[in-house]
């Protein structure tokens, strides 16, 4: 009977997971893969990420500081909740599965430190619609991209096309998705496998600007003198006359005197103004008028009056909304 109690407690034991992590901070599970080094790594495989998550570059555990280097294979594997994720620059490998079959994740920054990715890491990602890939990125596995649907943008920012293979993207998105990669390299894309299977392969300018959306221009606002407005997003702001009204470089115009002046927005040869009206101080009214945007061109030529998110040609140049 006792050896039969004891057959039994072996066989319980060994049918128990077992403990997946070294130890958790906040909503994360880490191992110890090295001196002063943690890899990130699932909930005793529970699934259980979920939201928008950012990796730190460093934690603390025990009185000690560890630099959090990798992603653990199949870490966030079949988290569909997980929706965005940051990845720091500290983050030098990613492993096989990591992401596969994350259906909610629509967002994803990835390092410049990363050189590879490796087999299945984004295999069934079909809610990422866009994934920029770092200028660092040297390789690209198997099925990485498999599956993914919902992709529509890559962005590639590495001079060198990255070895992969035909089976490294989902085989559609050769046709549905738009690959957009260095000006300089773009015969480069065109003239290497499987990147040439790309229908759309656009060049972007080195050089090129990242501006927001369009400033909200307000055509009526109620200004006193000495008295600050914030009417814009911060970029590069000037003023004609500071006699009038200035403006600070975080968007704020500020009333100095009656009378009128142009306060404008510049972000590379993207340009928005308006001229700012300062009555008199018993009235106290101020007017937002003439609101001037650069001329902008899509890549096929046709004028847009209010460019939004894409490539277009502004001002003769190529510039990237966001």
């Amino acid at each position: 009977m006792k050896t039969k109690l004891l057959t039994l407690l072996l066989c319980l034991l060994t049918t128990l997971p077992a403990l997946a992590y070294d130890f958790k901070l906040g909503d994360i599970y880490y191992n110890i893969t090295g001196d002063n080094i943690v890899e990130v790594t699932d909930g005793s495989y529970s699934r259980s990420y979920s939201g928008s998550i950012t990796i730190p570059a460093e934690v603390q555990y025990d009185g000690k500081t560890y630099s959090v280097t990798s992603i653990g294979s199949y870490a966030f594997k079949d988290c569909t909740g997980l929706t965005s994720i940051t990845l720091p620059n500290s983050i030098k490998t990613i492993g096989s599965d990591a992401f596969k079959d994350c259906t909610g994740l629509t967002s994803i920054t990835l390092p410049n430190s990363l050189t590879s990715i490796v087999d299945w890491v984004f295999t069934g990602c079909t809610g990422l619609t866009s994934i920029t890939l770092p200028n660092a990125l040297t390789s690209i596995g198997n099925y990485a991209f498999y599956n993914c649907t919902g992709l529509t943008e890559i962005y590639c920012e590495a001079m060198v096309p990255p070895t992969c293979d035909y089976v490294s993207f989902y085989n559609e998105g050769y046709a549905n998705c738009t690959l957009y990669v260095p000006a300089v390299a773009v015969e480069a894309y065109r003239g290497i496998a499987p990147w040439n299977k790309f229908v759309n392969i656009v060049g972007v300018d080195n050089n090129e600007v990242e501006v927001p959306e369009e400033p909200t221009w307000q055509t009526a606002v109620t200004i006193e003198e000495e008295a600050t407005l914030a009417l814009f997003v911060p970029y590069v702001w000037t003023s004609s006359d500071k006699a009038v009204a200035s403006v600070s470089q975080t968007g704020e115009v500020t009333a100095v005197a009656p009378g009128t002046c142009t306060v404008t927005f510049t972000c590379g040869d993207l340009v928005y103004s308006c001229v700012v009206t300062v009555s008199n101080k018993s009235t106290g009214r101020a007017e937002v008028s003439s609101v001037s945007p650069a001329v902008a061109y899509d890549l096929q030529g046709r004028r847009v009056s209010n460019p939004r998110r894409g490539i277009f040609i502004v001002n003769g140049q190529k510039q990237r909304l966001n």
